[in-house]
């Protein structure tokens, strides 16, 4: 049965205190700031430097070129693939920036007075701002402050969504779809609540109210913006729950047992079922659920060592991918939704050493990396396992971390330490459909 929240829930305030560590740190909605008045100078200009081709293989471009201990992190597409969003850490500070695909036009986009490091970005849907989190850091390397902040993306419009002064912390912000919103979750050692804010940053909404030791996490939007996801342990076990923009209406989607979890849910593309991982069977499994809390069905095998993560559905809704662990072995999934049809992406040359499937745009093909002897390669395989392509080709120690599709599917993004440094790539994907002695 579904479970509705209590009056407190759904009366939730506009304003807030988080109590963290014995220490009351006020949490509210700021009016919009004004630009960072001592910017870093901004970086030298990317030179994108295009690999040697060889038949089968696609070109690698390299977007950054960073120094010895600078590092390039949290990549993201804007919405219409013209543009990549990252943080470039340097021994001055740590910042945000936005360049071109081909590795033109890079800017600074944001730097913080003083210590501290940006995370989370994310943009919004149509392309005119980014949204992301602050950790203030003291003389000694120590939390003091943290905030979540808005700009655009030529550096333009600063707005601070909140504030807070001492040890606390806000994570994942999630715009709305149609970009007037953004959800994302603040707290501190031992609490942390859901919050909806307007883009402008006005009319701040604290969601959840919980007394005593609760984590809200892992909030996601419905497609139509109608409902947030999110976890919460508020009642012993970590549930997923459903809340209202406004906070006006709570729903406990799931029920696990005291001892039991369920934790990353992730909305089908239509908006109809949510999926997420949970030990309810006494081993961790992918379900999935319909979002009115009916229909509940696991979909992967129920094993004592599995442990499977990173969800993603399929962009016509009709398969789930996944990794999973099994002791040392790790491989990537693909299952439809009736728990039919899981198949392994990994070849036999990589079995047991596959993770991280992404699905490309039109959902034809999966990127996974490899894993093992000190090495991460990046391949693209067909979501029945077949045509396995292998896109990058390190040789000694480099890694690669977090492919990326672009919106049309003809890029991926990623960043490696290939050259000794943390630094942006960019696979041309389609290269691989292009006449050799053409390229």
């Amino acid at each position: 049965m579904l479970l509705k929240s209590n009056p407190s829930i759904r009366n939730a305030l506009a304003t807030a205190t988080i109590t963290v560590a014995a220490a009351t740190i006020p949490l509210v909605a700021c009016t919009p700031a004004s630009p960072n008045p001592h910017p870093m100078p901004t970086a030298s200009q990317a030179i994108a430097t295009t690999s040697a081709t060889t038949e089968g293989t696609p070109k690698v471009i390299q977007i950054t070129h960073t120094e010895a201990d600078e590092r390039v992190r949290n990549l993201t597409w804007s919405p219409d693939g013209t543009e990549v969003a990252f943080t470039l850490r340097r021994e001055s500070g740590t910042g945000v920036y936005v360049v071109k695909p081909d590795g033109s036009e890079l800017r600074q986009v944001w730097f913080p007075n003083g210590n501290g490091f940006p995370a989370d970005l994310e943009w919004s849907p149509d392309g005119t701002e980014i949204a992301f989190t602050h950790i203030g850091l003291d003389s000694e390397g120590e939390i003091d402050s943290e905030g979540l902040y808005i700009v655009e993306p030529d550096g333009s419009n600063l707005i601070e969504i909140t504030y807070s002064e001492g040890v606390a912390f806000t994570e994942t912000p999630k715009w709305s779809p149609d970009g007037n919103r953004i959800a994302f979750i603040h707290g501190g050692l031992d609490s942390a609540e859901l919050y909806v804010a307007m883009a402008d940053g006005t009319g701040l909404v604290r969601i959840t109210h919980v007394e005593g030791y609760a984590l809200a996490g892992e909030p996601e939007w419905s497609p139509d913006g109608a409902w947030i996801a999110f976890t919460s342990d508020r009642d012993e076990s970590k549930d997923v729950y459903l809340a209202k923009p406004d906070g006006s209406e709570l729903i406990q989607v799931t029920h696990v047992d005291s001892s039991g979890y369920a934790d990353t849910p992730t909305w089908s593309p239509d908006g109809s079922r949510i999926a997420f991982i949970s030990n309810g069977l006494g081993a961790r499994v992918v379900t999935v659920i319909n979002s009115d809390g009916s229909d509940l069905t696991p979909i992967s095998h129920a094993e004592p060592n599995a442990y499977p993560l990173g969800l993603e559905w399929s962009p016509d809704g009709a398969s789930i991918a996944f990794t999973s662990t099994r002791g040392e072995a790790t491989d990537a999934y693909v299952v439809k939704l009736d728990g039919s049809e899981l198949t392994r992406l990994s070849p036999p040359e990589l079995v047991g050493r596959a993770v991280s499937p992404r699905w490309s745009p039109d959902g034809t093909r999966i990127a996974i990396i490899s894993v093992g002897a000190g090495i991460r390669d990046i391949y693209i395989v067909k979501p029945d396992g077949s045509e396995l392509a292998q896109l990058t080709d390190f040789k000694g120690d480099p890694d690669a971390w977090n492919p990326l599709w672009s919106p049309d599917g003809n890029l991926i993004a990623f960043t490696s330490d290939r050259d000794g440094t943390q630094d942006y790539y960019v696979i041309d994907v389609e290269s691989l459909r292009v006449d050799p002695a053409q390229r």
